[in-house]
């Protein structure tokens, strides 16, 4: 399982650092900071998707309606393996990486 985070601003990567710095470092996840229009954005998506094609995803986005949801909703019909979460927080993705 793979899991890639999105959202506004920093927010993503910021989330990243603050949970390896409790965990210790995970190789599992990435990171999609949005700062451009939704077309870039779902291509960005795209790209870390296609790197890993035989990985089950989790998309962590920040926000319902926000850019990063509407570019990871357009993949959905495209992507078998990808499964659309909203609301990231920090205890969020620590009970994600602590359970695995």
């Amino acid at each position: 399982m793979k899991y890639l985070l999105a959202s506004h601003g920093p927010l993503a990567k910021a989330a990243i650092e603050s949970a390896q710095m409790i965990v210790g470092a995970v190789d599992n996840l990435q990171a999609v900071s949005i700062d451009s229009t939704l077309e870039s954005t779902t291509d960005e998506i795209k790209k870390i998707l296609d790197s890993c094609k035989n990985e089950e995803w989790i998309i962590i986005t920040d926000i319902i309606g926000g850019t990063p949801f509407n570019a990871s909703y357009r993949l959905l019909d495209e992507y078998s393996n990808i499964l659309l979460v909203t609301g990231l927080n920090l205890p969020m993705l620590l009970e994600l990486l602590m359970s695995n």
